[in-house]
């Protein structure tokens, strides 16, 4: 069982690779628009799952070849946890959701006061996080993820209020940037419960693995939607 929890929340992986080469693929079809962010979060998440590898190959393969050079030519820090990186990966993930709410509302000439201020919000939460940085070795901060959980949920509600004042609500559905939104509100109203009752579930309890699995499935599912939604909508500009 252990096993299988293990390997089930590795799976995010696939999702999250599937999602970016699709995203890459589909990249001339919204590069000048801000749906470009999301490509940047892929590849940053990529990162993160990548080198959160190396502590677990050396763990998991304690005897291999592979851990072995590992463990010669990387720093300690690199190789015995992995928690540091997805701290890391947790704070610019939020900071990506709320600039691109903010742009896609920029570009609609919406005032941007209110996006600002979540920006400002989270900005506190993560420097208190920062503030007790040592625990950021041991547990994700659960103040930053808890309040970048809540103000991307506000911004992603805020652009979807705009948009549906404009004249472009009957078309909405076709568009990259619903699809996105679609996938960010159901991730972060999912996950913020266990965020706020990690403690109670425990960091790798099942309940909190297969919660935070399921809903990156759902997230990146809607990526993957909508980049190939947006693609077959898309028509090249004509050559001049």
């Amino acid at each position: 069982m252990a096993d299988f929890d293990f390997y089930f929340k590795r799976s995010i992986f696939l999702f999250e690779l599937t999602a970016f080469i699709i995203g890459l693929i589909c990249y001339g079809t919204y590069k000048t628009t801000p749906n470009k962010i999301i490509i940047y979060f892929l590849v940053i998440t990529l990162l993160n799952e990548i080198i959160g590898l190396i502590p677990i190959i050396v763990w998991k393969f304690p005897e291999s070849s592979i851990a072995g050079f590992l463990e010669a030519h990387l720093p300690d820090i690199l190789v015995r946890n992995n928690i540091w990186i997805a701290s890391i990966h947790s704070i610019l993930s939020f900071y990506i959701f709320l600039i691109y709410f903010r742009e896609l509302s920029k570009r609609e000439n919406s005032r941007l006061r209110m996006f600002n201020w979540l920006l400002v919000i989270y900005t506190v939460s993560v420097v208190y996080d920062l503030i007790h940085y040592k625990t950021l070795y041991i547990k994700l901060g659960d103040t930053h993820r808890i309040v970048g959980a809540l103000c991307s949920l506000i911004a992603a509600l805020l652009y979807m209020k705009i948009m549906l004042k404009s004249d472009r609500i009957i078309m909405f559905y076709k568009q990259l940037s619903f699809w996105i939104m679609v996938g960010i509100i159901f991730f972060n109203l999912v996950t913020m419960p266990i965020f706020i009752f990690a403690d109670q579930l425990g960091f790798s309890g099942p309940v909190y693995n297969y919660v935070l699995v399921f809903s990156c499935y759902i997230m990146y599912g809607c990526f993957i939607v909508g980049f190939i939604v947006h693609a077959r909508q898309w028509h090249p500009p004509p050559v001049q």
